[in-house]
C-alpha cells in the first residue's frame, strides 16, 4: 500500500521465503517454496560479476526508453520494492530514484503553473 507520505520506493534485496510482497520486481525465481515471477520491472539484463555499473546504466536506460514503464512509474510511489538479488545496491535503488526525480519534477511544474497563473502584480 502507498504510503501519502512516503514518494520513494523502499527497496529491500534478498527476498526471503514467504515473506510478504508488496512489488516484487527480480527475475524468475519457480520453486517449491516460492513462485516468484519476473513482472515488467524485473532487468531483462544479466546481471555479471565486476559489471554492476555498466548493468544499472542499461537498466536506467531501458526505463527511460519504455514508454509503458516510464508512464507506469507513479505506481511504484511509496512502495516496497522486493527482489531476489543479494547485492546492497540494485536496479531496484535505480526505480526508485527515478520515481523520487520524476515525483519532485512534477511538484516543481506544478509550482511553476501556479506561479506563473498568478498575475505578477499580485505576487509580494
Amino acid at each position: 500500500m502507498a504510503d501519502s507520505t512516503t514518494t520513494k520506493p523502499r527497496v529491500s534485496p534478498a527476498v526471503r521465503a514467504g515473506e510478504a510482497i508488496d512489488v516484487y520486481i527480480g527475475p524468475d525465481r519457480p520453486s517449491a517454496k516460492s513462485q516468484l515471477r519476473a513482472t515488467k520491472w524485473s532487468s531483462p539484463f544479466p546481471n555479471e560479476i565486476g559489471k554492476t555499473r555498466v548493468h544499472w546504466d542499461r537498466y536506467k536506460t531501458h526505463v527511460l526508453g519504455t514508454p509503458e514503464l516510464l508512464g507506469a512509474l507513479p505506481e511504484l510511489r511509496g512502495r516496497h520494492l522486493q527482489c531476489t538479488c543479494n547485492q546492497p545496491y540494485c536496479h531496484g535503488h535505480i526505480l526508485a530514484d527515478l520515481v523520487e526525480t520524476q515525483y519532485r519534477r512534477t511538484i516543481l511544474a506544478a509550482q511553476v503553473r501556479i506561479k506563473s497563473a498568478v498575475p505578477f502584480y499580485a505576487v509580494p
